[in-house]
């Protein structure tokens, strides 16, 4: 999940993470051209916890934001063309 332009305001993680079997993060590094570069392994419970709390919250921002990108707002961040 990316939310890099909306992460810094709800407090979520700088990077695209995926999280497998609620125990398991991967975080994903990337190069400027969107080519993968690394995946990171996270297992300790409680950093998976922290990173479920983070999807939760990214989840709960893209349901808030959706009735809004219908018109073209996207906070501070400029939509796609």
């Amino acid at each position: 999940m990316s939310l890099a332009c909306g992460a810094d305001q709800a407090d979520l993680p700088a990077k695209d993470f995926g999280i497998f079997d609620s125990r398991i993060v991967a975080l994903l590094d990337f190069d400027d051209d969107d080519n993968l570069l690394n995946i990171e392994l996270i297992t300790a419970p409680a950093e998976v916890v922290r990173y479920s709390i983070a999807r939760d919250a990214a989840m709960h921002l893209s349901d808030a934001l959706s009735p809004l990108m219908t018109v073209g707002w996207y906070g501070n961040c400029p939509l796609p063309e």
